[in-house]
């Protein structure tokens, strides 16, 4: 695979766990629980962990503050006549 193309990537390291994992170009064999399982298999890597960890909050904090800042007319200034 490409894994052995990458410099220094470490036995062990996401590089090498990505190449590990069979890549299949056509989409319409997989099943959901193929999917599932190559996506379980990203999740193992302890620095994926921590990544998710820490940005997964930073995402939806941004996510709330961003629809907070959306203008919502005003009952008040709103009229169905």
């Amino acid at each position: 695979m490409w894994a052995h193309r990458i410099a220094g990537a470490a036995p062990g390291s996401l590089a090498t766990q990505r190449a590990s994992i069979p890549q299949d170009t056509t989409m319409t064999t997989k099943t959901a629980a193929d999917w599932y399982a190559e996506d379980g298999a990203y999740h193992q890597n302890p620095t994926n962990k921590l990544i998710h960890w820490l940005c997964i909050p930073a995402i939806m904090t941004a996510l709330v503050g961003l629809l907070w800042s959306l203008p919502v007319p005003s009952s008040r200034t709103c009229s169905f006549s």
